[in-house]
C-alpha cells in the first residue's frame, strides 16, 4: 500500500510538469494556425496536432483525478434522484444512437448516505460504456430497489459483451478495450461505489449484453 501511495503521488506530479508544457505548446500552435491564413494545407496539420494535445489533456486530467483521488461527502439524500438526473444528462445521446432506455426506479426507495455528485460520475461512466457497447442501437435497462438491507441499482445494457476473461480487468486502470480514451472510466466508478461501501458485480456474454449490478449497505445495516 505504500508503494502504491508513492506512485499515485509520482503520477500526479508528472501529470502536473506534463500539463504545464503542453498548455504551452498548444497557445503557440494556435499563435502559428492564425499567422498561416494562407496555407490552409498547414493549418490543416496544426489543427490535428492540436487535437491530439487535447487527447493528451484529458488523459493528464483523469490521472490527476485519479491520483488525487478526493473523498466523498456523504449526505443523506435518494438515489432515485441521482440516477434520473444522470440519465437526463444521457437523453440526447441515446436518442442519436437510436438506444431505447427503460427505467425501473422505485419512486419510494429509502435514504442513503451518498456524495451525489461523484455518483453522478459514477453512473455516467457506466451509462456512457453502455452506449458505446451498443453502436447499432439497442436497448439500456436502469433499475433501481432493495434487496435485504442493501439498495441495489441495476444497469444492463443489449449491446457485444464481454468475453469471460476480460471481466476482471475492466476497473484495472489505464485497461481499455476500445482502442481509444483513457481506461480509467470504470476504475474510477468502482472506487466511488467502494468509498460508499457498496460493491460491483458483473455479469456479461459476447453478443448478449453486460449487466452491472451495484449494492449500497443501508444506513444502520451494518
Amino acid at each position: 500500500m505504500e508503494r502504491l501511495a508513492s506512485l499515485g503521488r509520482l503520477s500526479a506530479g508528472i501529470a502536473h510538469e506534463v500539463r504545464n508544457p503542453l498548455t504551452g505548446v498548444s497557445l503557440l500552435l494556435d499563435e502559428l494556425h492564425d499567422r498561416l491564413l494562407s496555407q490552409p494545407t498547414d493549418q490543416a496539420l496544426i489543427r490535428r496536432a492540436l487535437g491530439e494535445i487535447e487527447r493528451l489533456e484529458e488523459l493528464v486530467g483523469e490521472l490527476l483525478n485519479f491520483a488525487a483521488h478526493p473523498q466523498v461527502t456523504l449526505e443523506p439524500g435518494a438515489i432515485g434522484e441521482v440516477l434520473r438526473d444522470t440519465l437526463f444528462l444521457v437523453k440526447k445521446q441515446c436518442q442519436r444512437a437510436g438506444v431505447a432506455v427503460v427505467e425501473e426506479v422505485g419512486e419510494n426507495l429509502p435514504g442513503l448516505l451518498l456524495d451525489a455528485r461523484k455518483l453522478k460520475q459514477a453512473f455516467l461512466n457506466l451509462f456512457t460504456n453502455a452506449l458505446d457497447a451498443m453502436p447499432q442501437g439497442g436497448t439500456l435497462r436502469v433499475s433501481a430497489d432493495c434487496l435485504e438491507r442493501q439498495l441495489r441499482v441495476i444497469i444492463s445494457d443489449s449491446g457485444e459483451g464481454m468475453p469471460a476473461e476480460r471481466i476482471p480487468l475492466i476497473f484495472e486502470p489505464f485497461y481499455t478495450s476500445k482502442g481509444e480514451g483513457t481506461g480509467l472510466g470504470l476504475a474510477i466508478t468502482h472506487n466511488i461505489v467502494s468509498e460508499h461501501g457498496g460493491r460491483i458485480e458483473v455479469e456479461s456474454r459476447l453478443d448478449h449484453g453486460s449487466t452491472f449490478t451495484l449494492l449500497f449497505p443501508l444506513p444502520g445495516s451494518a
